[in-house]
Parts: C-alpha cells; structure tokens; sequence
C-alpha cells in the first residue's frame, strides 16, 4: 500500500507532502515524540516532516501500541504521545481487530492451499507437487523455507548413515 500512496504522493506534489506513504526511520521518529512532547500542533508537525496530519496521527498511534505491546502503564504512554487514555484503547482494539482479520485471511487462504496440496500428493509426486504448489499460490517463501528444512534433514540423515556405516 504505501508504494501507491508514494507514486500518488510524487505524482501530485502540489496536492500531497513529499513523505506521505514513506517509511518512519528511527530519527524522525524520535523527533515526532520530541514535538509531541513539546505541544506542537499536529498541523506543524506535519508540515515539518512533510506528511500529512493523518500521518502523524497513525504513527502516534502505531507508538501508542507498541509501547502497550512492551507493557508501559497506560499514564505513560499517555504522557510520552499525547493521546488520551480513550485514544489509546481504541488504537490498541483497533490493532487486535486488524491482527484477527489478518490472520482469518491467512487461514482462509491456508485451507486453499492446503485443498491444492492434498490434491497435488494424491496426484503427483515430491519434487513436481512442489513445483506445482509454488506455480498455483503465492507460498514461494514458504515453499523455499520448506525445501531448506527438506535439505537440513536430508542432510542429518546422510551423515547418520555415514556414522552407522562407520561403526560397522
């Protein structure tokens, strides 16, 4: 998502700041918390880091989570972004909801692939179900994972035969 609010961003920059879509780095970051702490109007603040306003409030909020997720108390986190206790329990509730869905989208789309796999064994055999799985979703990390665990074990049990042979 942030590449097309990026390429809107550039493709329109009397419309939209420079960074909108980008990426915070460690050190705007750290400047962002410093104008919170100091008050500053969200509107300044988006002007200085060239974002939009709705920018800044998602990253504040983005911290806001974060910070709960490392178990800072609820005080604190209020003093260190500014949100109110009510922000920050609806970013933290809005952040589990989106966490859920994305998982329930992971699994649905887990039990397609795994419909395509038991199809695949019962049709094919090990190196051409694999090829043909990597050809039908979009698992190709995974699928790459797999193969590396596949050649780890194949590996253990070279060297354990070795280690038998050598004993007998």
């Amino acid at each position: 998502m942030s590449n097309r609010i990026e390429k809107l961003a550039s493709d329109n920059p009397e419309k939209y700041p420079s960074r909108m879509g980008k990426k915070w780095d460690a050190t705007e970051t750290l400047q962002l918390l410093e104008s919170i702490k100091n008050k500053k109007d969200y509107y300044v603040i988006s002007n200085e880091h060239e974002r939009t306003v709705g920018g800044i409030t998602a990253q504040i909020k983005k911290l806001a989570v974060e910070y709960h997720n490392k178990l800072k108390p609820i005080e604190e986190i209020e003093i260190i972004t500014g949100l109110t206790k009510e922000q920050i329990n609806e970013a933290i509730y809005n952040k589990k909801e989106k966490d859920k869905l994305e998982i329930e989208r992971k699994n649905n789309r887990n039990d397609g692939i795994n419909d395509r796999f038991e199809s695949d064994v019962r049709s094919s055999s090990g190196n051409q179900t694999i090829n043909h799985i990597s050809m039908t979703c979009n698992c190709t990390e995974e699928l790459k994972n797999m193969k590396q665990i596949l050649s780890d074990i194949q590996n253990k049990l070279d060297l354990l035969l070795n280690l038998k042979l050598i004993k007998e």
